[in-house]
């Protein structure tokens, strides 16, 4: 049974910073014996993991690079609309329980929901600096495979299919961030 790639970044980085942990864990020797018969399996799910983590950091990236080059027209995108209607609609369904409603819609209580500049909104929970923020996920993976015994080399390739010299560079800095 295959582990399905996370479907989000962050979700991706978990996966691939636990599968490292597992990885070096059983080049320690500190696996159990039950789940070191999954060590094939470990290793290619870590292949997988890696290239769809590469895959949403390209996307991700793009999507920023689009944002920055995005005319300034003062059109919102589809899915921020929706997010703008939500919470109207809820901001709409507090105030059919308070009394006040004048002041359910002040600027104050909208400001804490919606905080737009320059024509786009901002997701502020977004902007807020994660501990997942500060560990390279791939750097991580890239060390831990340079640490695989020799005489374990051409096993890994054998179950990854590739070498692993190749494996390596495509997780390099340099290599990750010309995607």
């Amino acid at each position: 049974m295959d582990v399905p790639a996370a479907l989000t970044l962050s979700g991706s980085r978990v996966a691939l910073l636990g599968l490292v942990q597992l990885l070096r864990m059983a080049f320690a020797q500190a696996l159990p014996a039950n789940l070191a018969q999954g060590l094939p399996h470990l290793v290619t799910t870590l292949a997988v993991q890696s290239k769809e983590t590469l895959r949403l950091r390209e996307k991700a990236a793009s999507r920023r690079q689009d944002e920055d080059t995005e005319s300034e027209d003062g059109t919102a995108e589809p899915g921020q609309m929706d997010q703008v209607l939500r919470k109207l609609q809820m901001a709409s369904d507090n105030d059919d329980n308070e009394d006040n409603d004048s002041e359910a819609l002040s600027d104050e209580g909208f400001d804490g929901m919606v905080h737009a500049a320059g024509g786009k909104l901002l997701d502020l929970n977004a902007q807020r600096p994660s501990r997942l923020d500060s560990v390279d996920e791939l750097v991580a993976l890239r060390e831990t495979l340079q640490q695989v015994p020799p005489q374990m080399q051409q096993q890994f390739e054998s179950w990854v299919g590739g070498s692993l010299q190749q494996w390596m560079v495509s997780l390099t800095p340099d290599t990750v961030q010309s995607r």
